[in-house]
């Protein structure tokens, strides 16, 4: 096997990594969005409706078929109203930690590319440099310098490509784990000012 074809393998994976991350990308915008969007509006219906005495029910009719996160916990929280308030809060929490993982979904995919992708472009680079030594060795030890330039500028593509990629993921892990803190903040809250209400 070539140096040339190693080194393009290399691109193509990387290549195939930046799919996977914009796939990542836009389900997790898409969940953040949307789970945001359903969290700010049942903790204004909790905000607007703590006076009345049929809370419970109405939150259970108006949120019935809410699939966030925050409405699945505060159903939970709500169907377990016979509990001591006490006993409540521990069951906040254990909401709280059950949501996790689907607030989180995904989020390690783009921590690992952005770890990854920068030793991918590396290892490109070194497979297309030594491609173009093997070039030049090839056409007598001639120091053609169009040859050399070519081959070591071809090859400095894929480290400058891998840190894009690095760059670009580490920016979505960021702005999505400030968005799943968000969605964690809204759980607690709704839960907590419902409790409140009892």
């Amino acid at each position: 096997m070539s140096y040339e074809i190693l080194h393009q393998t290399i691109m193509w994976a990387m290549v195939s990594v930046t799919l996977l991350m914009l796939y990542v990308a836009i389900e997790r915008g898409i969940f953040f969005g949307a789970a945001l969007r359903e969290g700010k509006a049942l903790d204004q219906y909790i905000r607007s409706h703590l006076a009345d005495r049929d809370l419970r029910e109405e939150i259970l009719t108006e949120f019935a078929d809410a699939q966030s996160p925050q409405a699945i916990a505060l159903r939970e929280v709500i169907k377990a109203g016979h509990l001591p308030k006490d006993d409540m809060e521990y069951l906040v929490q254990a909401q709280y930690a059950d949501a996790a993982p689907t607030i989180k979904k995904r989020l390690w995919i783009l921590e690992t590319i952005a770890t990854m992708a920068p030793l991918m472009g590396l290892l490109g680079t070194i497979f297309g440099i030594v491609d173009a030594f093997h070039a030049l060795s090839q056409v007598g030890g001639s120091s053609d310098p169009a040859i050399v330039s070519r081959g070591i500028g071809t090859a400095l593509f894929a480290t400058a490509f891998g840190i894009a990629i690095a760059l670009f993921a580490f920016m979505f892990h960021n702005f999505y784990n400030a968005k799943a803190d968000q969605v964690s903040s809204q759980i607690k809250r709704a839960s907590l000012r419902y409790l409140a209400h009892r």
